[in-house]
């Protein structure tokens, strides 16, 4: 396939089922795209020298830009008209120390928090504490790593903590593996590659990946006046200082369905309370993302925004004494009052009870993953490209929404909003 690259072109690009694709362009010649099944992008250039084709590859997309790598293709590519194989001059240069695991993963990490986009500091927090599940194999030069010590992991991880855990773990070591077995600066000196199989592909191959299930909990009609009682418990005396902002932002959670750690970053300076809106940026899809709210969460954000000014914090949910001056899920607190009342439940639950209730309203499944901030279908779904759904269309759905919640919350009408002025 030869087409004229551009960044617009390569974005588009999908992975070929298996093997490799590449795309040749048409500007410069012997410079193309390489694409494998897995998704890695890099750029490359190719000439025949002596009879046989010497491919080389220039650098990963996302870290090498087009223009540099057009550039740099040219003057490999002049140099191999010359009779020069890049691959000797690299097989010259290669490094003689032992690429550890634990290198291996730190350059991973380097390199993906400078592609675009680039990895978000709690996707990198998440792989931190996953990785420290491996620590006794960090010291280990990464190309001993075999799939037999895969399988025994993987399979001492499924017994404790758990089933999914181990599939995280291993999902992780498999992106670093993925990470040499694409990346030209990993050559062994002689000009072998660093990394020829990764071993965690014997997991599937064997069939040995734990199933895994998606939660389901939700609050249900029965359960809803319990968990608002159980917030209202939250006003104790063993946390003076929080409890207020803890009681408003779970329900917050409930009545927005928003992601826990996003409704947690919500500035006051993303309220409209004129407009009776809020917007959050930087989200779990990298889209900023606004919708309306009801009558109640509007009264609630007015008190919390007001509070917000008074002790000067740009959170609608302040904490003053945490380091970056939100509020927290807390858990702490969480854990304590699910064990008074012995009522389970986590701020993902409060997600799931939001989305169950607004499909029980019989809307469009289109503005039910817009409520929540979900991608409307994949890249190629046009319908969804074409569905827009505004604040206005919205506000009359999340407004039945809330009072549906409300309802079921407050049976005898008294889930007014009390005042607020705690910070969290």
């Amino acid at each position: 396939m030869k087409l004229k690259l551009t960044k617009a072109v390569i974005e588009a690009i999908e992975p070929p089922e298996s093997g490799a694709l590449f795309v040749r362009d048409s500007e410069v010649p012997g410079f193309a795209l390489r694409v494998t099944a897995n998704g890695a992008k890099s750029y490359i250039v190719e000439r025949k020298m002596g009879g046989k084709t010497v491919r080389v590859t220039v650098g990963r997309v996302g870290v090498v830009t087009l223009p540099d790598a057009r550039v740099e293709g040219m003057r490999l590519l002049a140099g191999m008209a010359a009779g020069k194989n890049p691959h000797d001059e690299r097989r010259e240069s290669a490094p003689t120390e032992v690429v550890t695991l634990d290198m291996l993963f730190e350059d991973y990490l380097t390199e993906r928090t400078r592609t675009d986009p680039p990895l978000k500091p709690r996707t990198v927090d998440d792989y931190r504490k996953l990785w420290r599940y491996l620590a006794d194999w960090h010291a280990l030069p990464a190309d001993s790593i075999d799939a037999s010590m895969v399988i025994e992991r993987h399979k001492a991880l499924t017994a404790k903590p758990s089933g999914t855990t181990a599939n995280r773990v291993m999902r992780t070591l498999s992106a670093v593996m993925n990470y040499a077995l694409n990346n030209e600066q990993y050559i062994k000196p002689g000009g072998v590659p660093l990394i020829v199989l990764n071993p965690v592909v014997v997991l599937r191959q064997r069939r040995l990946w734990n199933r895994e299930r998606r939660r389901k909990n939700y609050l249900d009609a029965a359960t809803l006046p319990l968990w608002w009682k159980l917030v209202d418990d939250v006003a104790d005396e063993r946390w003076p200082d929080r409890w207020e902002v803890v009681r408003d932002y779970w329900r917050f959670l409930l009545f927005t369905g928003m992601r826990s750690y996003e409704a947690a970053r919500l500035e006051v300076a993303k309220v409209n309370l004129r407009r009776g809106t809020f917007e959050v940026e930087d989200t779990k899809n990298r889209e900023s993302f606004e919708v309306p709210v009801g009558p109640w969460v509007r009264a609630m954000l007015e008190r919390r925004v007001a509070a917000a000014k008074k002790i000067g914090s740009p959170w609608v949910f302040p904490a003053p004494k945490r380091e970056v001056g939100h509020t927290s899920p807390a858990h702490d607190i969480r854990e304590i009052l699910v064990a008074k009342h012995d009522l389970a439940w986590t701020p993902h639950d409060l997600r799931r009870t939001f989305a169950t209730w607004l499909d029980s309203l019989e809307v469009s499944s289109f503005v039910v993953k817009r409520l929540l901030n979900h991608k409307s279908g994949a890249a190629g779904d046009v319908t969804a490209g074409y569905v827009q759904s505004d604040i206005e269309r919205l506000r009359p759905i999340v407004d039945r929404l809330e009072a549906k919640l409300i309802g079921m919350c407050c049976p005898q009408d008294e889930c007014a909003p009390a005042g607020a002025t705690g910070t969290g």
